[in-house]
């Protein structure tokens, strides 16, 4: 009984594998990341200065992630602004099938901001996002990746800005500010 059940499970999982369409975690060098802005004060980036290692690329496909991976350095440590990836089989894609997605990057303070919708322009917080126009990607097929192979991403160059998250004491002084209009209001 025992061998049956693994036997089932290793084919169960050989054929989910077959099905999924692999895609390259790497983008091409046509389609460089870089600074917009940066946040006041800082002095590690430049307008202009493409993203390294510490940066996340994320790859999205209809609003979910279906991979990551950091943006690449050359070998003398000099930022690239390009995906540096693995190739990975992801589930939920067919092999050899175009899809359109688009590619986010970010530092790990943005990751960290629990709340995104408060972000606002600019600032000091040295939080960094931008996200890459829609681009067509055609899967690899792991079943033949010599017929099929993964191909480096095309993203197009984009940028990204810097972002702060707005001090507890203003939000407070805005709600303040607030309930006194509606206050002065009611007596009137």
């Amino acid at each position: 009984m025992k061998k049956l059940i693994i036997v089932s499970l290793a084919l169960a999982a050989a054929t989910t594998m077959y099905a999924q369409g692999t895609v390259n975690f790497t983008s091409a060098s046509t389609g460089r990341a870089s600074f917009a802005t940066v946040a006041d004060g800082e002095t590690a980036y430049a307008v202009g200065d493409y993203l390294g290692s510490d940066f996340i690329g994320a790859v999205m496909y209809e609003g979910k992630e279906i991979g990551r991976a950091n943006f690449g350095v050359t070998s003398t440590g000099k930022a690239k602004g390009v995906l540096a990836g693995p190739t990975s089989a992801v589930a939920g894609l067919a092999e050899g099938a175009n899809y359109t997605f688009t590619l986010e990057a970010f530092n790990a303070a943005y990751e960290a901001v629990a709340d995104k919708s408060q972000l606002y322009a600019g600032g000091s917080d040295g939080i960094y996002w931008g996200v890459s126009a829609p681009f067509s990607y055609k899967t690899g097929a792991p079943s033949d990746p010599l017929a099929l192979p993964p191909v480096a991403m095309e993203t197009g160059a984009f940028s990204v800005n810097a972002y702060s998250v707005p001090e507890p004491t203003t939000i407070a002084l805005g709600i303040l500010g607030l309930s006194s209009l509606l206050l002065f209001r009611r007596r009137d």
